[in-house]
């Protein structure tokens, strides 16, 4: 479980100014994963590549920190690079650092947040790590219901629901499009032009929740511990709140575990789809 910045009694440090401490987290993933298996798998030829996006504070670029076969190289673009690295649990918490929520992880002398910030170009990381299909698990719900009119201005937590959602959907669902254009073009292009210019097309299978995840949170409000609702009450966010960033907040079991459900009676529904995508029997 994730605990509140300065309501536990272990040392904390309070420079990063978040309002929650990801250190139960950091316990948890350093019991849990065994990273020397990573390298393992590559060497052996079971794994091509691993990569973990990370928006870097000091230079506002968007750094992918990957593991992978030796012909695989760094590359620079504009606001993004790839950067070989031996992975490790730092890695995740940056990549998963909700601004303001989680403190920024330090890496190499600069502070990282959370990879979706300064990403302008999501596909970009598995691409370049030589990826020719994409499974994509877009967390956008088709049936969210945004209303056409607004009977007052918008409140804090509707905005600051707003931002997250921008961040974490937005450029997605950009670069899905801009890789069908990319696909057409390559589509009118003879297959032996393409195969001179090293160019072929990506496919994207997307898969989204079938239900709104803020309704699913706001089932699970009274799960939150009691000093995390007393600091988004000060914001103006409770059960009844139009804001998504419960969604963003709530890591109760009951939470995680209904999200789980979800996932499986999503994928069970397209499980035919997926077979093909992946060219199973």
């Amino acid at each position: 479980k994730m605990a509140l910045k300065g309501m536990q009694d272990d040392k904390v440090n309070t420079d990063a100014g978040s309002l929650l401490d990801n250190d139960p987290l950091r316990g948890l993933l350093n019991e849990l994963i065994d990273f020397k298996r990573i390298d393992r798998n590559i060497r052996n030829g079971s794994l091509t590549a691993l990569s973990v996006d990370a928006s870097c504070y000091n230079n506002s670029r968007s750094v992918t920190f990957f593991q992978a076969a030796k012909e695989i190289e760094n590359w620079t673009r504009a606001r993004r690079s790839g950067e070989r690295i031996m992975l490790n649990t730092e890695h995740l918490l940056a990549s998963s650092a909700i601004p303001m929520v989680f403190p920024s992880i330090k890496l190499n002398q600069a502070y990282y947040g959370d990879g979706s910030v300064h990403q302008l170009a999501p596909l970009s990381s598995p691409i370049h790590l030589g990826a020719e299909k994409l499974l994509v698990i877009n967390l956008e719900s088709p049936h969210k219901h945004f209303p056409m009119e607004l009977e007052y201005h918008p409140k804090t937590a509707t905005i600051a629901g707003h931002l997250l959602d921008t961040i974490f959907s937005d450029t997605l669902n950009s670069d899905l499009e801009r890789l069908e254009r990319i696909n057409n073009t390559l589509s009118l292009i003879p297959e032996s032009s393409r195969n001179k210019l090293a160019l072929h097309p990506i496919k994207a299978l997307v898969i989204k929740p079938s239900e709104d995840l803020s309704k699913i949170a706001a089932r699970f409000y009274d799960d939150m511990p009691w000093a995390v609702k007393t600091l988004l009450g000060f914001i103006g966010i409770d059960r009844q709140s139009d804001s998504s960033i419960v969604s963003y907040l709530l890591f109760e079991k009951t939470y995680t575990s209904a999200l789980i459900d979800l996932g499986y009676k999503d994928a069970m529904e397209q499980i035919d789809e997926l077979k093909d995508f992946f060219c199973l029997k």
